[in-house]
Protein backbone atom coordinates (compact mmCIF):
# COMPACT_ATOMS: atom_id res chain seq x y z
CA UNK A 1 0.00 0.00 0.00
CA UNK A 2 1.37 3.37 -0.94
CA UNK A 3 2.21 5.87 1.77
CA UNK A 4 -0.52 8.26 0.61
CA UNK A 5 -3.17 5.55 0.81
CA UNK A 6 -1.95 4.49 4.26
CA UNK A 7 -2.17 8.09 5.44
CA UNK A 8 -5.73 8.42 4.15
CA UNK A 9 -6.74 5.19 5.89
CA UNK A 10 -5.08 6.29 9.12
CA UNK A 11 -6.88 9.64 9.10
CA UNK A 12 -10.19 7.91 8.38
CA UNK A 13 -9.70 5.38 11.19
CA UNK A 14 -8.62 8.11 13.62
CA UNK A 15 -11.69 10.17 12.78
CA UNK A 16 -13.91 7.10 13.15
CA UNK A 17 -12.42 6.25 16.57
CA UNK A 18 -12.66 9.86 17.74
CA UNK A 19 -16.24 10.21 16.57
CA UNK A 20 -17.28 6.90 18.17
CA UNK A 21 -15.53 7.78 21.44
CA UNK A 22 -17.21 11.15 21.65
CA UNK A 23 -20.57 9.55 20.90
CA UNK A 24 -20.11 7.17 23.85
CA UNK A 25 -18.51 9.61 26.30
CA UNK A 26 -20.60 12.71 25.76
CA UNK A 27 -23.97 12.85 27.56
CA UNK A 28 -27.00 12.38 25.33
CA UNK A 29 -28.91 15.55 24.49
CA UNK A 30 -32.64 15.49 25.16
CA UNK A 31 -33.61 18.44 22.97
CA UNK A 32 -32.14 20.31 20.04
CA UNK A 33 -32.50 24.01 20.84
CA UNK A 34 -31.70 24.93 17.24
CA UNK A 35 -34.25 22.54 15.69
CA UNK A 36 -36.76 22.96 18.53
CA UNK A 37 -37.53 19.27 18.82
CA UNK A 38 -36.75 16.32 21.10
CA UNK A 39 -33.86 14.13 19.99
CA UNK A 40 -33.99 10.35 19.70
CA UNK A 41 -32.54 8.53 22.73
CA UNK A 42 -30.64 5.25 22.85
CA UNK A 43 -32.69 2.43 24.36
CA UNK A 44 -32.42 -1.33 24.46
CA UNK A 45 -34.37 -3.43 22.00
CA UNK A 46 -36.75 -4.55 24.76
CA UNK A 47 -37.39 -0.97 25.94
CA UNK A 48 -37.89 0.18 22.37
CA UNK A 49 -40.49 -2.51 21.71
CA UNK A 50 -42.39 -1.69 24.89
CA UNK A 51 -42.72 2.01 24.07
CA UNK A 52 -43.08 4.21 21.02
CA UNK A 53 -41.11 2.91 18.06
CA UNK A 54 -40.96 6.30 16.36
CA UNK A 55 -42.98 5.06 13.40
CA UNK A 56 -40.62 2.19 12.60
CA UNK A 57 -41.83 -1.39 12.25
CA UNK A 58 -41.66 -3.50 15.41
CA UNK A 59 -38.89 -5.76 14.20
CA UNK A 60 -35.14 -6.08 14.46
CA UNK A 61 -34.69 -4.25 11.16
CA UNK A 62 -36.95 -1.47 12.48
CA UNK A 63 -34.82 -1.24 15.61
CA UNK A 64 -31.62 -0.87 13.58
CA UNK A 65 -33.29 1.85 11.53
CA UNK A 66 -34.20 3.56 14.81
CA UNK A 67 -30.57 3.27 15.97
CA UNK A 68 -29.49 5.06 12.81
CA UNK A 69 -31.81 7.93 13.74
CA UNK A 70 -30.36 7.97 17.27
CA UNK A 71 -26.81 8.17 15.89
CA UNK A 72 -27.75 11.04 13.63
CA UNK A 73 -29.52 12.95 16.41
CA UNK A 74 -26.77 12.42 18.96
CA UNK A 75 -23.83 12.94 16.59
CA UNK A 76 -21.08 15.07 18.20
CA UNK A 77 -21.03 18.51 16.66
CA UNK A 78 -24.42 17.91 15.03
CA UNK A 79 -25.27 21.60 14.67
CA UNK A 80 -21.90 22.38 13.06
CA UNK A 81 -22.28 19.44 10.67
CA UNK A 82 -25.77 20.59 9.71
CA UNK A 83 -24.44 24.09 9.04
CA UNK A 84 -21.60 22.69 6.90
CA UNK A 85 -24.06 20.54 4.93
CA UNK A 86 -26.41 23.48 4.31
CA UNK A 87 -23.59 25.72 3.10
CA UNK A 88 -22.21 22.98 0.86
CA UNK A 89 -25.61 22.49 -0.80
CA UNK A 90 -25.98 26.19 -1.53
CA UNK A 91 -22.46 27.29 -2.39
CA UNK A 92 -20.66 24.11 -3.45
CA UNK A 93 -23.42 22.22 -5.23
CA UNK A 94 -25.23 25.36 -6.40
CA UNK A 95 -28.67 24.36 -5.09
CA UNK A 96 -31.17 27.18 -4.55
CA UNK A 97 -32.52 25.88 -1.25
CA UNK A 98 -31.52 23.53 1.51
CA UNK A 99 -34.22 21.10 2.61
CA UNK A 100 -36.86 23.59 1.48
CA UNK A 101 -35.35 26.66 3.16
CA UNK A 102 -33.96 29.64 1.27
CA UNK A 103 -32.86 33.22 1.90
CA UNK A 104 -33.90 36.49 0.26
CA UNK A 105 -32.30 39.77 1.37
CA UNK A 106 -31.04 38.04 4.50
CA UNK A 107 -34.51 36.79 5.44
CA UNK A 108 -34.95 33.03 5.81
CA UNK A 109 -38.07 31.46 4.31
CA UNK A 110 -39.57 28.01 3.77
CA UNK A 111 -40.85 26.88 0.41
CA UNK A 112 -44.62 26.44 0.18
CA UNK A 113 -45.35 26.18 -3.52
CA UNK A 114 -48.59 24.19 -3.80
CA UNK A 115 -52.04 25.42 -2.85
CA UNK A 116 -53.77 22.72 -0.80
CA UNK A 117 -57.47 23.19 -1.50
CA UNK A 118 -58.26 20.30 0.83
CA UNK A 119 -56.51 22.05 3.75
CA UNK A 120 -58.19 25.40 3.06
CA UNK A 121 -61.63 23.80 2.81
CA UNK A 122 -61.08 21.89 6.05
CA UNK A 123 -60.15 25.07 7.89
CA UNK A 124 -63.18 26.89 6.49
CA UNK A 125 -65.40 24.01 7.57
CA UNK A 126 -64.06 24.24 11.14
CA UNK A 127 -64.84 27.97 11.23
CA UNK A 128 -68.28 27.31 9.77
CA UNK A 129 -68.98 24.80 12.55
CA UNK A 130 -68.22 27.48 15.14
CA UNK A 131 -70.44 29.97 13.34
CA UNK A 132 -73.38 27.56 13.12
CA UNK A 133 -73.11 26.61 16.78
CA UNK A 134 -72.54 30.00 18.41
CA UNK A 135 -72.96 33.01 16.13
CA UNK A 136 -75.56 32.28 13.44
CA UNK A 137 -78.46 33.95 15.24
CA UNK A 138 -76.55 35.94 17.86
CA UNK A 139 -76.39 39.31 16.12
CA UNK A 140 -72.59 39.05 16.12
CA UNK A 141 -70.56 41.12 13.70
CA UNK A 142 -68.53 38.62 11.69
CA UNK A 143 -65.14 39.29 10.09
CA UNK A 144 -62.23 37.30 8.75
CA UNK A 145 -58.66 38.12 7.76
CA UNK A 146 -55.94 36.02 6.15
CA UNK A 147 -52.38 36.93 7.14
CA UNK A 148 -49.92 36.61 4.23
CA UNK A 149 -46.88 34.48 5.01
CA UNK A 150 -43.35 35.67 4.22
CA UNK A 151 -43.28 33.80 0.92
CA UNK A 152 -45.86 36.19 -0.53
CA UNK A 153 -43.12 38.84 -0.53
CA UNK A 154 -39.91 36.81 -0.62
CA UNK A 155 -40.71 34.20 -3.29
CA UNK A 156 -41.31 36.65 -6.18
CA UNK A 157 -38.24 38.69 -5.21
CA UNK A 158 -36.02 35.62 -5.18
CA UNK A 159 -37.59 33.78 -8.09
CA UNK A 160 -38.95 30.93 -5.94
CA UNK A 161 -42.29 29.16 -6.53
CA UNK A 162 -45.28 29.97 -4.34
CA UNK A 163 -49.02 29.49 -4.58
CA UNK A 164 -51.25 32.45 -5.42
CA UNK A 165 -52.12 34.15 -2.11
CA UNK A 166 -55.19 35.87 -3.55
CA UNK A 167 -56.47 32.54 -4.85
CA UNK A 168 -56.18 31.08 -1.34
CA UNK A 169 -58.00 34.10 0.14
CA UNK A 170 -60.82 33.83 -2.36
CA UNK A 171 -61.16 30.08 -1.90
CA UNK A 172 -61.32 30.44 1.88
CA UNK A 173 -63.80 33.33 1.79
CA UNK A 174 -66.08 31.55 -0.66
CA UNK A 175 -66.49 28.69 1.81
CA UNK A 176 -67.59 30.92 4.69
CA UNK A 177 -71.19 32.11 5.23
CA UNK A 178 -72.16 35.17 3.20
CA UNK A 179 -72.48 37.41 6.25
CA UNK A 180 -68.74 37.21 6.91
CA UNK A 181 -66.92 40.37 5.87
CA UNK A 182 -63.30 40.16 4.81
CA UNK A 183 -60.86 42.62 6.35
CA UNK A 184 -57.84 42.44 4.01
CA UNK A 185 -54.43 42.84 5.61
CA UNK A 186 -52.42 45.16 3.41
CA UNK A 187 -49.41 47.42 3.59
CA UNK A 188 -47.00 44.71 4.73
CA UNK A 189 -43.53 44.09 3.31
CA UNK A 190 -40.85 41.48 3.95
CA UNK A 191 -39.26 43.89 6.44
CA UNK A 192 -42.32 43.53 8.69
CA UNK A 193 -41.38 39.91 9.43
CA UNK A 194 -38.51 38.52 11.47
CA UNK A 195 -35.55 37.51 9.34
CA UNK A 196 -35.04 34.22 11.20
CA UNK A 197 -38.65 33.29 11.88
CA UNK A 198 -41.98 32.99 10.02
CA UNK A 199 -43.83 35.47 12.26
CA UNK A 200 -44.42 39.19 11.82
CA UNK A 201 -42.92 41.82 14.11
CA UNK A 202 -45.37 43.33 16.60
CA UNK A 203 -43.74 46.77 16.53
CA UNK A 204 -44.62 46.96 12.82
CA UNK A 205 -48.32 46.16 13.28
CA UNK A 206 -49.95 49.32 14.61
CA UNK A 207 -51.14 50.20 11.10
CA UNK A 208 -52.56 46.70 10.66
CA UNK A 209 -54.29 46.89 14.04
CA UNK A 210 -55.77 50.29 13.17
CA UNK A 211 -57.19 48.99 9.89
CA UNK A 212 -58.89 46.06 11.64
CA UNK A 213 -60.19 48.14 14.55
CA UNK A 214 -61.58 50.92 12.38
CA UNK A 215 -63.33 48.38 10.13
CA UNK A 216 -64.97 46.92 13.24
CA UNK A 217 -66.01 50.36 14.47
CA UNK A 218 -63.54 50.39 17.37
CA UNK A 219 -61.03 53.01 18.49
CA UNK A 220 -57.69 52.86 16.64
CA UNK A 221 -54.62 51.64 18.49
CA UNK A 222 -52.13 54.17 17.19
CA UNK A 223 -53.72 57.04 19.13
CA UNK A 224 -52.44 55.51 22.38
CA UNK A 225 -49.03 56.03 23.93
CA UNK A 226 -47.10 52.81 23.30
CA UNK A 227 -43.73 52.01 24.88
CA UNK A 228 -41.47 49.55 23.04
CA UNK A 229 -39.67 47.07 25.27
CA UNK A 230 -36.49 45.57 23.82
CA UNK A 231 -36.45 41.95 25.00
CA UNK A 232 -33.07 40.95 23.54
CA UNK A 233 -31.84 38.89 20.64
CA UNK A 234 -34.23 36.48 18.97
CA UNK A 235 -33.12 33.56 16.82
CA UNK A 236 -36.27 32.20 15.19
CA UNK A 237 -37.38 28.77 14.07
CA UNK A 238 -36.17 29.11 10.48
CA UNK A 239 -32.59 29.74 11.56
CA UNK A 240 -32.43 26.47 13.46
CA UNK A 241 -34.40 24.38 11.00
CA UNK A 242 -32.41 25.53 7.96
CA UNK A 243 -28.98 25.48 9.70
CA UNK A 244 -28.11 28.51 7.55
CA UNK A 245 -26.07 31.34 9.09
CA UNK A 246 -28.21 34.31 10.09
CA UNK A 247 -27.90 37.42 12.21
CA UNK A 248 -30.23 37.39 15.23
CA UNK A 249 -33.37 39.49 15.17
CA UNK A 250 -34.30 41.80 18.03
CA UNK A 251 -37.52 40.92 19.79
CA UNK A 252 -39.57 43.98 20.78
CA UNK A 253 -43.01 44.12 22.37
CA UNK A 254 -45.29 47.13 22.78
CA UNK A 255 -47.00 47.97 26.04
CA UNK A 256 -48.77 50.81 27.84
CA UNK A 257 -50.65 51.49 31.08
CA UNK A 258 -53.83 49.90 29.70
CA UNK A 259 -52.14 46.59 28.89
CA UNK A 260 -50.31 46.65 32.21
CA UNK A 261 -53.69 46.62 33.95
CA UNK A 262 -55.25 43.89 31.80
CA UNK A 263 -55.59 40.32 33.12
CA UNK A 264 -55.30 37.19 30.96
CA UNK A 265 -57.08 34.08 32.23
CA UNK A 266 -55.85 30.77 30.80
CA UNK A 267 -58.66 28.17 30.84
CA UNK A 268 -56.14 25.38 30.35
CA UNK A 269 -54.01 26.09 33.42
CA UNK A 270 -56.63 27.96 35.46
CA UNK A 271 -54.10 30.76 36.07
CA UNK A 272 -54.21 34.50 35.48
CA UNK A 273 -51.22 36.36 34.05
CA UNK A 274 -50.35 39.51 32.15
CA UNK A 275 -50.52 40.25 28.42
CA UNK A 276 -46.82 39.53 28.16
CA UNK A 277 -44.87 36.80 29.96
CA UNK A 278 -41.21 37.90 30.07
CA UNK A 279 -40.28 34.67 31.84
CA UNK A 280 -41.01 32.88 28.55
CA UNK A 281 -38.13 34.72 26.88
CA UNK A 282 -35.95 31.93 28.27
CA UNK A 283 -38.09 29.29 26.52
CA UNK A 284 -36.95 27.39 23.47
CA UNK A 285 -39.18 29.82 21.54
CA UNK A 286 -38.99 33.38 22.96
CA UNK A 287 -42.01 34.31 20.81
CA UNK A 288 -43.98 32.76 23.69
CA UNK A 289 -43.65 36.15 25.42
CA UNK A 290 -46.83 37.14 23.54
CA UNK A 291 -49.92 35.92 25.47
CA UNK A 292 -47.92 33.04 26.92
CA UNK A 293 -47.44 31.26 23.59
CA UNK A 294 -49.69 28.53 22.21
CA UNK A 295 -52.87 28.41 24.31
CA UNK A 296 -56.24 26.89 23.53
CA UNK A 297 -58.48 29.47 25.19
CA UNK A 298 -57.83 32.81 26.89
CA UNK A 299 -60.05 35.52 28.32
CA UNK A 300 -58.60 39.03 28.58
CA UNK A 301 -60.28 41.46 30.97
CA UNK A 302 -59.53 45.14 30.33
CA UNK A 303 -60.82 47.23 33.27
CA UNK A 304 -59.59 50.45 31.63
CA UNK A 305 -62.22 50.14 28.88
CA UNK A 306 -65.82 50.75 29.94
CA UNK A 307 -67.63 50.45 26.59
CA UNK A 308 -68.77 46.91 27.43
CA UNK A 309 -67.76 45.58 23.99
CA UNK A 310 -66.55 42.01 23.54
CA UNK A 311 -64.17 40.85 20.82
CA UNK A 312 -63.76 37.16 20.01
CA UNK A 313 -60.62 36.30 18.04
CA UNK A 314 -60.08 32.86 16.51
CA UNK A 315 -56.37 32.86 15.80
CA UNK A 316 -53.14 30.97 15.26
CA UNK A 317 -49.69 32.05 16.47
CA UNK A 318 -49.74 35.21 14.33
CA UNK A 319 -52.59 36.45 16.51
CA UNK A 320 -50.45 36.15 19.64
CA UNK A 321 -48.61 39.36 18.83
CA UNK A 322 -51.51 41.18 17.14
CA UNK A 323 -54.23 40.66 19.78
CA UNK A 324 -52.48 42.81 22.46
CA UNK A 325 -52.80 45.81 20.12
CA UNK A 326 -56.57 45.22 19.88
CA UNK A 327 -57.17 44.83 23.62
CA UNK A 328 -57.40 48.55 24.61
CA UNK A 329 -60.46 49.05 22.38
CA UNK A 330 -62.56 46.37 24.14
CA UNK A 331 -63.70 45.57 27.66
CA UNK A 332 -63.18 41.85 27.07
CA UNK A 333 -61.31 39.85 24.46
CA UNK A 334 -61.80 36.09 24.08
CA UNK A 335 -58.90 34.40 22.27
CA UNK A 336 -59.48 30.94 20.79
CA UNK A 337 -57.07 28.64 18.96
CA UNK A 338 -59.14 25.97 17.20
CA UNK A 339 -56.05 23.83 16.70
CA UNK A 340 -56.19 22.97 20.41
CA UNK A 341 -59.87 23.13 21.38
CA UNK A 342 -62.93 21.68 19.70
CA UNK A 343 -65.91 23.86 18.74
CA UNK A 344 -68.13 21.70 20.97
CA UNK A 345 -66.09 22.53 24.08
CA UNK A 346 -66.22 26.31 23.75
CA UNK A 347 -69.80 26.74 24.95
CA UNK A 348 -69.01 24.91 28.18
CA UNK A 349 -66.14 27.25 28.96
CA UNK A 350 -66.97 30.79 27.77
CA UNK A 351 -70.00 32.92 27.02
CA UNK A 352 -70.26 34.92 23.81
CA UNK A 353 -72.26 38.11 24.12
CA UNK A 354 -75.03 38.99 21.69
CA UNK A 355 -73.74 41.51 19.18
CA UNK A 356 -70.06 40.84 19.89
CA UNK A 357 -67.36 41.34 17.28
CA UNK A 358 -65.94 38.08 15.92
CA UNK A 359 -62.67 37.99 13.98
CA UNK A 360 -61.45 34.78 12.33
CA UNK A 361 -57.75 35.51 11.88
CA UNK A 362 -55.46 32.91 10.33
CA UNK A 363 -52.17 32.93 8.47
CA UNK A 364 -52.10 31.59 4.93
CA UNK A 365 -49.35 29.16 5.95
CA UNK A 366 -51.61 27.54 8.57
CA UNK A 367 -54.65 27.50 6.27
CA UNK A 368 -52.54 25.75 3.62
CA UNK A 369 -51.31 23.02 6.00
CA UNK A 370 -53.54 19.97 5.90
CA UNK A 371 -54.26 18.36 9.25
CA UNK A 372 -53.82 21.49 11.33
CA UNK A 373 -57.57 21.88 11.85
CA UNK A 374 -58.25 18.16 12.19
Amino acid sequence: MKAKQRAVCAVFLAALVLFSSLLVLLPARAVSAAERRPLAQLTSYREWLSGSTGGYSRSLSGYFAWLETVLQDQAPGRDALRRLRALAKLYLLGERDTDGYYAVDGSLCKLDSELSEKAVLRAAERFRQVYERYFKDSGAHLYYSVVPDKNVFAAPAGGYPHYDFDELRELFGACLPENFRELPIGGLTLADYYKTDPHWRQEQLLGTADALLCAMGAAPASQLDWQPVAAGEFIGAYAGHSALPAQPDELVYLTNDILAGAAVYDYESGKTAGIYTPENLANIDPYDVYLGGARALLSIDNPAQTNGRQLVVFRDSFGSSLVPLLVPSYSEVIVVDLRYVTPEALGRLVSFESGCDVLFLSSSAVLNSYGVYG
